[in-house]
């Protein structure tokens, strides 16, 4: 899960641990993870089936910097790690964990003008050296991860060249990086964000999300990994003419619900929208009731191991902001708290 926070602030990364099992309270004050003088931004943390945490941030925007990881084992923080080069500026470092407890962090890279995704792995008490997995030229962006039981991890990510824009994918499996492997085109208009989002199910299935757009119009489209092909794209928003929907997030649990989310324009604003995978086809979109503000915005989601699941997202409502939250059982969305 990728949330685009709408401001970035440039912070010492700041986390705080659980001072034992099932504690009441929080461990206080907060753990700073990143060095002294360091501005970190963006963090993202995994926890693994052993209960280890890790966690990655990248360096401020525009400034030369490595991706840092630090790991909450045995009680304590480890000294922060550099996973990228120190002379380059990255940026949207994601991660995920297996059952083995290997971890994959994957971030946005600088080379020259260009941006490369890049990948490193945990494991075996050590993290291996970053690996191009994108192609050169262009700028590759937003990449989010996903890894399935048998550890086989998928990352997508985003391509821009010129005003083309291409959904992007490569797998880890058997010891290596596949190459990479387009998608769809996301948009041919220059200016737009496909911001795409993925999951897998206990099957391996995956699924990914983004936007595709076209002028005046923003489509939020989905496709899925199985039997070692990508399925072809197919639009999940119906909100229009024109169809302004953007921030699709998705989650998979292991018996197969699938469940997308994404902010939808309605006249006169915008509210939360939603589509459940089921019997081997998108349930049309539903609006969920009482989600309408005109900043309604950043929409999340997850769904447990018996399909229920819940979207939370931020909501202006007389003069304030708030955070409500709606539940699906697959029968409808409940009214939002």
């Amino acid at each position: 899960m990728r949330p685009r926070a709408a401001l970035l602030l440039a912070v010492p990364v700041l986390l705080a641990c659980a001072a034992a099992a099932f504690a009441a309270s929080w461990q206080l004050p907060a753990t700073t993870l990143s060095a002294p003088g360091e501005q970190g931004r963006e963090p993202a943390v995994v926890a693994d089936g052993s209960g280890v945490v890790t966690a990655v941030w990248s360096p401020l925007v525009g400034v030369a910097g490595p991706v840092r990881a630090s790991r909450f084992a045995n009680g304590e923080w480890s000294a922060a790690a550099s996973l990228s080069n120190p002379d380059t500026s990255a940026n949207t470092a994601s991660l995920v964990a297996d059952s083995a407890g290997v971890i994959t962090a994957v971030w946005s890279v600088q080379r020259g003008d260009d941006y490369v995704i890049q990948a490193a792995r945990y494991a075996q008490g050590s993290w291996g050296a970053a690996q191009d997995i994108s192609a050169a030229g262009g700028n590759a962006r937003y990449p989010t991860a996903a890894v399935d039981s048998s550890g086989v991890v998928t990352v997508v990510w985003e391509r821009v060249v010129g005003s083309t824009s291409v959904i992007q994918a490569a797998r880890y499996a058997n010891g290596a990086w596949s190459s990479t492997a387009d998608i769809a085109t996301a948009s041919t208009t220059a200016g737009t964000y496909a911001v795409p989002d993925v999951a897998v199910d206990g099957a391996g299935v995956v699924t990914a999300v983004w936007v595709a757009s076209s002028v005046g119009q923003s489509t939020v489209t989905a496709a899925r990994y199985s039997g070692g092909i990508w399925s072809a794209p197919q639009a999940l928003s119906s909100g229009g003419p024109p169809d302004i929907a953007r921030q699709p997030q998705v989650a998979a649990n292991a018996s197969g619900s699938v469940i997308a989310v994404w902010q939808q324009f309605v006249t006169p604003n915008y509210k939360v929208a939603a589509s459940r995978f089921t019997g081997g086809a998108w349930s049309a979109a539903s609006v969920i009731a009482g989600s309408a503000s005109a900043v309604t915005e950043f929409p999340q989601v997850v769904v447990d191991a018996s399909g229920v699941a819940t979207t939370i997202w931020q909501q202006g409502t007389l003069g304030a902001t708030v955070i409500r939250a709606s539940r699906d059982s697959g029968v409808g969305w409940g009214p939002p708290v």
